[in-house]
Formats: C-alpha cells, sequence, structure tokens
C-alpha cells in the first residue's frame, strides 16, 4: 500500500454516522476530466472488454500464445479478468483523494488524509493475500505475487515480490478493522469473475507457464487500460451502466463493452493490416533478381515457424525489396502481422516511411495504419502528411455518411489506403501500430530496463521485424541488439537482417543469439529440435534462414552472373592535416565538374559536420551558379535537415526525374546507409573499410542512360590525412587501429596510379573481414598500431560490459518480473546508444524585446496559451531546433521558460539568442553568419546554408566508434 497500513475508516456506526457503505455501486473508478465520477467495476469491465477485442482481432499469435493459460478456446479469458482487476486497489483509502467526490459518495464518514491514497500497492496486495478468485491454485504463493506483480505493474514499474510481500503484510495487519473495503474488493471481484467465467487453471502449470503469462499481461493491460480510459471512450458508455450491479448486469455490461472496444480499435487504427497474399511482380512491380529471386523461389518451403533470416547482398542490389518480401512470407509462417522496420538514424528512418507508405498504398486491400517512431517522429512532414490524409478520410466519411456526397464520382476520396492514427502519435503507443518504421533504438529499448518495457516487447514481438545496416552499430549497440534477437526469438518473432558489409562474427553472433531464443520458445511449445553443430559460413551474395522449430540453419548462396559484376575504383589520395587540406583537396577532385563542357553530379562525405561545413563553404564560393550545391548534415534546422533530405532523394534517387546537369552534395555520413541514391563520383574521407564501401555503393549505383557518354565508369577517391611525419592521422569519429588496418589493406591492393580495384561482389566480404578487428592487431610490428588496437579492444570491451549492465538479463536467466522494468522513462531516455546525449538549441532573434523565430521579425517564437501548449506551435519549435551534442557551453545559454520546462520534449531545448547582422567567422574564411551571443567560451554562429557553425574545441575530441551518432 502507499502508506504503512490501511486506517480504519468505517469506525462504529451511529446516527451522525452510518456504517460505511462500499458497493460496487458506489466506488469509482475513473474521475479525471469526467462530470462524475466513472464507477471501478465499469471500469475494469470496459478493461476486460479491450483485452477479448485485442487478442481476438489485433494481437497476433506470437502474443496470445504467451497468455493461455487454459484451453485454446478460452485462451484471453484470465488475461481478461487479470485486466479487469487492474485498479482493485482504488477500492480503499484511494477513494478519499479528491474531497467532494468523497463527500457525494460516502456522506458523514471521516475522509481519510493521513494517508497516501494511491492504489498500485494496495491493489498488487489486496490480490496476493485476501482476494478469493475460483479457478486459481490456492497454495501456490508464487502465482499469487505473480498476479500482485500485474496488478501493481499496469503504471510500468514492477515491483519487486519482497515489495509486494511486505504490502501484503500490511494489508494483513489492519484485519477485520477495515473488512468494509476487503468486502467491497472482494463484492467486485466476484462481479467481474461472474461476467468474465474464465475455466478454471490446470494446477500443473509450471512456474515458467505463469511467468510468460505475467510478462505478457504487464504489456497488455496497460494498453487495453489506456484504451478505455479516454474521456470520449467513458462518456459514450455511461449510456450502458446499469442501475444496479449483478452478475447478468455484469455480463451484459461486458458484451456492450466488447462492442464499444470493436469499435474503438477500428477508430484509433489497431486493426491487422489487410494485404493479399501477392507474387514478386504483383507487390513491387518488376521482376525479382540475384537474393530476391533465391528468396521468392525458395523461403518458404524452409520455414515451418518462427525464423531469422540474414540477407547479404550488394548496395544497390534490392536488399529493401528482399527484406520486404522475406518479412511477408514469414509472417504467414510465424502467426503475426505487421512489420517493424528499424534504421541506423532518424533521417534515413523518414526516408524508409516514405518508401513503406508507397508500398503500402500499392498493396492494401483496405485501410491500415503506419506509423513513424522515433524522438521528432510526430513533428516531421513525412508523419503529418499521412495524418492530414488521414483526417480528409475521416471527414469525407462523414459527410458521405451525412448523405451529402451521394452525387459525388469519389475524386474527392484521398489516393492510398495507409494512414495515420491520431491515437498513436506517442511512442510506446506508436509501436502498436501495424506497421511501424523507426529508427533502432526503439527495438533496442525493448531490453533496456525502463519505464513499460514490457509493452514495448508486446509491440514489437506481435510483427516481423526488420533490421536494416545490421553492420551499422557500435559494440554497445550490438550487444543491445543481440539481446533483442535472443528474446524476440523467444517470443517466437520473425526477424530479418539486412546488410551489404556485415563481418562474419557480429552475424554469428545474431544468428546465436536467435537461436538461444528459440531453444526457450521450443521448449514452451514442447517441441524437441537439436541445433546444428558448427559455425555458419556466409554466403556473399545471398541469405541465411534459421527456422526456429526444427532448429535448422540453411545458407543459400546467389552467385552474380558476369554480365552484372562490376569493377570500382578506389583513388587513394593523402593531404596534409589541419588548415583545408581536406577541403582543398576535395575541391580539385570535384572542380573539373563545373569547368567548361563540364557536366555530372558528385557527392563528397566527410567524417564530422565541422569538414562538412568547412567543405560546403567553399565550394560554394567556387562553384559557378549553374553548379546546384546542397550541404546535408545533423547541425540543421530540424525542418531544413528533412527538407534538403527529400530534395537529394529526389534529385538523385533510384526514381529521380530532374537531375540536375551538374551539382555536388557535401554531407556527413549521414548518407552512407539506407538511402538509395545514385552519383557520377564519390570522394570520401578515410573511415573504415565497410563504411567506405557503403559511400561507394552510392557511385553509379543504378543503370541512368543520360550519364553514359559522361561518365561511362564509376570513380570513388578516398582521402586520408597524414601528418608531417607521414604517419596517418587518428580523425574523429572513427576507432583509429580500424583506419589504419583500412589504409593498410587498401595501400597494399593499389596499381601503379595509386588505385585500388574492388571487383562487386566478389571482393566485398573479404575486405570487410579484413578490416574487423583481430587480437593479432594487439601485437602488430607496427606500434602504433598495437597501442591504437589496445585503446579500442578495451574501449569496446568497456562498451560491452555497461551493455550487459543496462539490459534486461538474457532469456534464461530472468529470475523475477522486476528485472524488466525502470522508473526511467523510457521515451526519452532510451539509453540505447552509449555516449551520445544531444541537446537542441533554438536560434532566436530579439526585436524590441520579442522574440522571433526570424531576422525580419515574421514569425514570433510561439509560447503556451493559457499554460496549454498546440500541438502546432510545438511543431514550429522543434521545426526550427537544431540538435548538438551535450557541453559545456550549453550552461551559459539562456533558460527555457517555465512552460517549456513542463513539455517532455521543450524543456531539453535552450535559447540561442543570434544577432540579426552577418559577422565574419574567423576559421571559415569568406563565409560570414549571424553571431549567436552568450555561448561563453565556444563561439558559434547560424548560417541558412551551413546551419550551427561551432569554433573549434582547442583540442579536438578523439571519441571513439560509440559516440559517431554525434557526428551524423
Amino acid at each position: 500500500m502507499d502508506g504503512a497500513t490501511l486506517p480504519c475508516l468505517c469506525g462504529t456506526a451511529t446516527a451522525a454516522r452510518p456504517a460505511l457503505r462500499v458497493v460496487p455501486e458506489v466506488v469509482w473508478g475513473k474521475e479525471r476530466g469526467l462530470p462524475d465520477p466513472y464507477l471501478l467495476v465499469a471500469h475494469g469491465l470496459d478493461t476486460a472488454a479491450a483485452v477479448n477485442v485485442l487478442c481476438r482481432n489485433y494481437f497476433a499469435d506470437a502474443v496470445t500464445d504467451r497468455l493461455r493459460l487454459a484451453g485454446v478456446d478460452r485462451r484471453w479469458l484470465w488475461a481478461t479478468l487479470v485486466a479487469a482487476m487492474h485498479d482493485i486497489g482504488k477500492c480503499g483509502g484511494f477513494q478519499g483523494i479528491d474531497r467532494e467526490t468523497w463527500e457525494r459518495l460516502y456522506p458523514g464518514q471521516q475522509r481519510p488524509v493521513a494517508v497516501d491514497r494511491g492504489h498500485t500497492r494496495p491493489g498488487q496486495a489486496s490480490m496476493s493475500v485476501e482476494l478469493r478468485v475460483p479457478g486459481l491454485p490456492v497454495g501456490d504463493p508464487g502465482v499469487w505475487l505473480l498476479l500482485g506483480q500485474i496488478i501493481g505493474g499496469h503504471h510500468g514499474v514492477i515491483a519487486a515480490q519482497d515489495t509486494v510481500v511486505t504490502a501484503r503484510r500490511a494489508l494483513a495487519a489492519a484485519g477485520s478493522a477495515c473488512a468494509c473495503w476487503a468486502n467491497g474488493r472482494q463484492a467486485i471481484t466476484d462481479l467481474l469473475f461472474a461476467a468474465i467465467a474464465p475455466p478454471d487453471v490446470p494446477v500443473e502449470l509450471s512456474t515458467r507457464e505463469w511467468r510468460r503469462f505475467a510478462l505478457a499481461c504487464c504489456g497488455v493491460v496497460p494498453l487495453a487500460d489506456w484504451i478505455v480510459s479516454q474521456t470520449e471512450f467513458i462518456t459514450a458508455r455511461r449510456a450502458d451502466l446499469p442501475e444496479l450491479w449483478t452478475p447478468e448486469t455484469a455480463r451484459d455490461f461486458l458484451a456492450t463493452g466488447i462492442a464499444a472496444a470493436e469499435a474503438e480499435l477500428r477508430r484509433i487504427g489497431l486493426t491487422r493490416p489487410a494485404r493479399p497474399r501477392l507474387g514478386f511482380v504483383e507487390r513491387f512491380g518488376f521482376a525479382p533478381r540475384g537474393v530476391q529471386t533465391s528468396l521468392e523461389r525458395r523461403l518458404r518451403s524452409l520455414v515451418s515457424g518462427p525464423a531469422l533470416v540474414l540477407v547479404l547482398e550488394r548496395t544497390g542490389a534490392g536488399k529493401t525489396e528482399a527484406g520486404w518480401w522475406a518479412c511477408s512470407v514469414l509472417e504467414a509462417a510465424a502467426g503475426v502481422s505487421g512489420m517493424f522496420v528499424g534504421l541506423p538514424t532518424m533521417a534515413t528512418a523518414d526516408a524508409a516511411f516514405r518508401r513503406v507508405v508507397a508500398d503500402l498504398d500499392r498493396t492494401l486491400s483496405a485501410d491500415a495504419v503506419a506509423q513513424l517512431v522515433h524522438s521528432m517522429a510526430a513533428y516531421t512532414p513525412e508523419l503529418q502528411e499521412l495524418l492530414s490524409r488521414s483526417r480528409k478520410r475521416v471527414a469525407l466519411a462523414e459527410i458521405a455518411d451525412a448523405g451529402l456526397l451521394s452525387g459525388c464520382d469519389g475524386e474527392l476520396t484521398p489516393a492510398g489506403l495507409a494512414v495515420a492514427s491520431e491515437w498513436m502519435r506517442g511512442a510506446r503507443r506508436a509501436l502498436f501500430a501495424p506497421v511501424c518504421v523507426g529508427t533502432v533504438d526503439q527495438l533496442l529499448a525493448m531490453v533496456v530496463r525502463s519505464l513499460h518495457q514490457p509493452m514495448r516487447a508486446v509491440a514489437l514481438s506481435g510483427k516481423a521485424v526488420l533490421v536494416d545496416e545490421a553492420h551499422a552499430y557500435a559494440p554497445y549497440m550490438q550487444t543491445l541488439l543481440c539481446r533483442a534477437v535472443e528474446w524476440l526469438g523467444a517470443f517466437g518473432t520473425p526477424v530479418v537482417l539486412l546488410s551489404a558489409t556485415l563481418p562474419t562474427p557480429i552475424a554469428r553472433a545474431l544468428l546465436e543469439a536467435y537461436s538461444r531464443g528459440a531453444r526457450s520458445w521450443r521448449d514452451d511449445h514442447g517441441i524437441t529440435a537439436a541445433d546444428p553443430d558448427g559455425a555458419v559460413e556466409l554466403p556473399y551474395p545471398g541469405w541465411v534462414v534459421y527456422d526456429s522449430r526444427s532448429g535448422t540453419t540453411t545458407v543459400e548462396a546467389c552467385p552474380v552472373p558476369a554480365a552484372e559484376q562490376r569493377t570500382l575504383p578506389l583513388a587513394l589520395h593523402s593531404y596534409p592535416v589541419g588548415g583545408q587540406g581536406f577541403a582543398r583537396r576535395c575541391l580539385d577532385l570535384v572542380a573539373p565538374l563545373w569547368e567548361p563542357g563540364g557536366t555530372g553530379c558528385a557527392l563528397i562525405v566527410a567524417n564530422t559536420v565541422a569538414d562538412t561545413q568547412q567543405l560546403a563553404a567553399l565550394v560554394r564560393h567556387e562553384a559557378p551558379p549553374d553548379c546546384e550545391v546542397i550541404t546535408l548534415h545533423a547541425r540543421l534546422p530540424q525542418n531544413e535537415r528533412g527538407r534538403r533530405g527529400v530534395v537529394v532523394e529526389r534529385l538523385f534517387g533510384k526514381d529521380g526525374t530532374a537531375r540536375p546537369t551538374r551539382a555536388v552534395v557535401i554531407a556527413s555520413p549521414l548518407v552512407q546507409e539506407a538511402l538509395d541514391l545514385d552519383f557520377d563520383m564519390v570522394v570520401t574521407a578515410l573511415a573504415p573499410l565497410a563504411m567506405l564501401l557503403q559511400r561507394a555503393g552510392r557511385c553509379h549505383r543504378h543503370d541512368l542512360s543520360e550519364r553514359v557518354s559522361l561518365w561511362p565508369a564509376p570513380i570513388v577517391h578516398v582521402l586520408a590525412g597524414h601528418d608531417e611525419a607521414g604517419h596517418l592521422a587518428e580523425e574523429f569519429p572513427y576507432p583509429h587501429d580500424q583506419r589504419m588496418v583500412t589504409w593498410r589493406v587498401l595501400c597494399g591492393r593499389t596499381d601503379t596510379e595509386n588505385t585500388v580495384i574492388v571487383n562487386i561482389p566478389g571482393d566485398v566480404q573479404e575486405l570487410v573481414e579484413q578490416v574487423y578487428p583481430r587480437s593479432e592487431w594487439l601485437l602488430d610490428t607496427d606500434a602504433a598500431l598495437a597501442d591504437a588496437a589496445t585503446a579500442s579492444w578495451a574501449q569496446e570491451d568497456a562498451e560491452r560490459a555497461i551493455a550487459t549492465i543496462a539490459a534486461i538479463p538474457a532469456v534464461g536467466s530472468l529470475t523475477g518480473l522486476e528485472e524488466l522494468t525502470s522508473p526511467i522513462d523510457g521515451d526519452l531516455e532510451l539509453g540505447t546508444r552509449l555516449g551520445v546525449d544531444n541537446r537542441r538549441v533554438l536560434p532566436v532573434y530579439d526585436l524590441d524585446g520579442t522574440l522571433y523565430l526570424d531576422t525580419a521579425g515574421h514569425h514570433p517564437v510561439p509560447s503556451a496559451a493559457g499554460g496549454r501548449w498546440r500541438w502546432e506551435d510545438v511543431a514550429t519549435l522543434i521545426g526550427h531546433t537544431i540538435p548538438v551534442a551535450n557541453a559545456a557551453w550549453l550552461r551559459d545559454l539562456p533558460e527555457p521558460p517555465q512552460a517549456w520546462q513542463e513539455h517532455p520534449l521543450l524543456a531539453h531545448v535552450r535559447l540561442l539568442p543570434c544577432s540579426r547582422t552577418a559577422d565574419a567567422v574567423p576559421f571559415l574564411p569568406g563565409v560570414r553568419a549571424r553571431r549567436a551571443h552568450g555561448t561563453g567560451k565556444r563561439a558559434a554562429w547560424v548560417d541558412d546554408e551551413l546551419g550551427l557553425i561551432l569554433q573549434p574545441s582547442p583540442r579536438r575530441d578523439r571519441g571513439r566508434s560509440s559516440r559517431k551518432g554525434q557526428s551524423r
């Protein structure tokens, strides 16, 4: 209980104070925002109805199988009963939380003022000590403690069993003195049980089976509670309330609740996506090739249930479509519905979301919700466009229902069947959308102890989970990814992993993690199978499938015909570090594009935002007016970065229709993964070899007829900085040992023109393996490499250790549900990227004491009207913010207004006052930008093209690979 004891509230009945009346017709469960309190028994039955409908109409077998405590035909009923009882602790001191409500419902009775009136601990205590629930094993305290944890954990944090025991003892100590409340709780429980009528639970159920049930309930019950706690839903349900609660009226109310819940789930979009089984050509509009062909022909025959598929394919060869196809096959085999797609960054997630929506529009046979899921998703144009479509569709449907569109020909109906849901805009809710696209952080958060962690597990385990660019994560994130894949294997969830440059050790670790989880899944289903011995040899290109039911692994190589193989020249260049060495060398290489008669489109990838800005400033000064120059990196305003990303895709994407005659795109590593872009030439700073190959994959990615005569062959220039002694310089953000080995391997393969010829795909896997960290580097004859490897290995070991501490236990090591949750809000502090602690700044301009978002004073900074934020105003502010790494200079900036600090996103924003006139930027010759004041020792400027420019720190940060998210 949230207090030490439950005090006696009934006392002795007198003429002045009649006996306390605790009956189902009085005890309330909801009152906030309502004109009158809503009864506890009614709210419990509503929640039970929502669980019933979710299990029948939305949740996949991978979820509902874990809720089974009895026969298959009635497998959800105990989950519905537990859901109905989730607020049972409100029948107690909680009733006095509001004075007016207390005096209306309990006239003449002493209101419990001196006790904390929360309901979480009283609920879990009463479940495990006093309530009589027929059909449950009486003599097993572990079962009752688990049920108490479910009841107490519906607000997101599961209490440890010893805490439940303590609360139980406190409740028991109150004894008969509080019989009025205990009798009320039992009366309500009896009504709920009579309405739901679950079958008896077999006494032979194991602790393992009870824990599976409890874990799933901890994710399902809060979702149902949220659905039926909406003010509009409760208001509509009042018409069905009976005057007197009996088993018969409770059953009737549950029946009407099921109908209401069905309608509500349709309204908010919690429905299974309706997509007919299509062939590859029908699905995508083109014939399969390579890995796609092999998957279409073979995959269905190799899976008999949940499975993991690993797709290894060249950049630009159709991995995305291959992955989507594999997901559709695995959905049917595993009994799941829908898909989650995880990408490395928000920018790549936004781009993938556009592609997923287009695919849904082509293939759905009925509306289905697609949701973008990352910290800024609610404020992206991609999601707003889909929400706008959904609002128009609803409005037109309402008009049509009124008979006002009877003469229309249907042209007013928005095209496309993919829609978005207003209700699912929050991060935890969004994961329940039938189709989700987001950053991989949303998946990794499933295995980080946080608030409502079981909800993430339930949301993701009912879908096919696809992780793109599976190679792109540092050791900390890879460790979490392995843990997530293991739990998905235990849940019976299909997983698809995509990569063009995946090292064998990472691939094997992911396969082994899934197989460990799958062994647990087989044990739960009474299936006997043995995993094969021996390490898997990766095919390239090709794919690997692990089938959970049989425990077998199949490797499918997909040889590439000679006509489709190609060679990719990597021209190696060295430049002196310091000054403008990198920028000047890049300029020399792209200058032929704008010489007389020159044409073409080039991509330059720098390793840091600072190098990107320096280079962009130089190119902007040197390029002729008819050469389009686009700068893309993370330190741009949110809206502007999104707009430029769309422009780059439109100009240089696979279906680009407005390719310029000559153009230069200057970008940070933001563009190296999961973006389907094509350029005539690529210039890149030295990075680990796998990333170099990803960047090189943007060169001549597609067959473009208009470039044949101008750029008949691809060319990729690789630039490495060297110091005065000729040693490779250490540069942020990549591990120096991997860069050193990359340079060594490349230099060892050069021809007389200092060019490396890479055969695609023949050389790719070999090159990737050569640069994956190996223990022999620690003893290398090059002392500099040995030192760098020692530091790198220590860093990586530390990252893995921290990830192990942050993660929930492995599947076979979980000893209690309390190990899954933490009071930390997982939506705000996911802890999925070690060392990345980004903040946001908002450039503002002071005009006569009023702050504006622009120098002209046309757009004042929005504020919270009456203390409440309009969504449009928050979107405007977020759209103008710029992400920055957390640093000491941010402490010198003004604190945001108090109203901002009460908003979950705006609380982390700092105001960046800027001058209205441009000043010279000392370290960027020729650049004038608006000076940002109040930044202490680290000066800053804001430029419309270059974004936020920060003065270089005296000592360049030598961050490790785990922090690479900061450079994007």
